[in-house]
């Protein structure tokens, strides 16, 4: 495999992904890597491009197909399954009005249209060296709508189920919320919290700017508070990679919402800018310090 094409298999791992982690014994992980290393891809319109994508015009005629199995890949952590589907959803689009007829578009401002967009997914089942837990990796593109990977999720939670011949539970990251948001680590990109009157706040900081730990206004804040701050959502960014190595800044999102308060649950993360499954193997470990 050349430096290219080994690029493009670590990325349709570690790409924009929601992600969610399944612990196994280390009875399991043997059985589990073996089924991951018999998995083969057949010919086809959206597999035999793989790691790339294939035209739009097959994406669109294979968009009633099965999710169709990629093989299996050797990454630089641990071995994966890769899997490809069509995924569609609706998108509102703008109509220009000069391409209406002159008498279309009298005493309009705005014209929209709803239009159905279609997208190639690389989901993965992935085993990581070393850790006790697979991973589901389903693919996550941006501007796509909240719900866009349950369909990814919920075959790739059928296929494991059936690697591992019991049923799947999905790891509740709920501590790792707070746990990330009190630690150190990286830089703090995204904070959704409860006050103490009880109001919703969500603090977002710029792109590329100082983290929201030290930023006066939080920080101020969070003092005042003290421990009837209630963290239901956190993003954290890192950079990595110093002076000629590879540099990423992989970032992780756990999207709790105030709702989630109720029941302390979160069995899923977002992963972004992640170049290989090194960039998401950290990210996991540091949500895994607090599991």
């Amino acid at each position: 495999m050349d430096r290219l094409e080994n690029a493009l298999v670590e990325h349709a791992l570690a790409g924009e992904k929601l992600v969610c982690l399944v612990r196994i014994t280390d009875a399991e992980r043997g059985p589990l890597l073996n089924w991951i290393r018999g998995k083969r891809r057949p010919a086809g319109d959206l597999t035999s491009p793989f790691p790339s994508a294939t035209s739009t015009a097959l994406i669109r005629a294979n968009h009633l197909s099965d999710p169709a199995s990629l093989g299996n890949e050797e990454l630089e952590d641990g071995a994966a399954a890769f899997f490809t589907a069509v995924r569609s959803f609706m998108d509102r689009v703008e109509v220009p009005l000069t391409d209406l007829k002159a008498s279309a578009n009298d005493g309009y401002e705005q014209i929209f249209a709803v239009k159905r967009v279609y997208r190639q997914t690389f989901d993965a089942i992935w085993l990581p060296a070393g850790k006790n837990f697979a991973v589901l990796a389903a693919d996550l593109p941006p501007g796509v709508p909240s719900g866009f990977a349950s369909y990814s999720q919920t075959y790739l939670a059928s296929q494991l189920r059936k690697a591992l011949g019991r049923p799947v539970v999905l790891e509740n990251l709920w501590p790792a919320i707070h746990g990330l948001f009190k630690s150190e680590e990286g830089r703090l990109v995204d904070h959704g919290f409860v006050n103490n009157e009880h109001a919703v706040k969500n603090h977002t900081a710029r792109r590329g700017g100082r983290s929201l730990r030290d930023d006066e206004y939080d920080k101020a804040g969070a003092e005042k508070v003290g421990d009837d701050l209630l963290t239901y959502k956190t993003a954290v960014a890192w950079d990595i990679g110093e002076g000629d190595a590879e540099r990423s800044q992989p970032e992780v999102l756990l999207p709790g919402t105030s709702r989630s308060l109720k029941n302390n649950k979160l069995e899923h993360f977002i992963a972004r800018n992640c170049i290989n499954s090194r960039d998401l193997a950290f990210v996991i470990s540091k949500i895994a310090a607090y599991l």
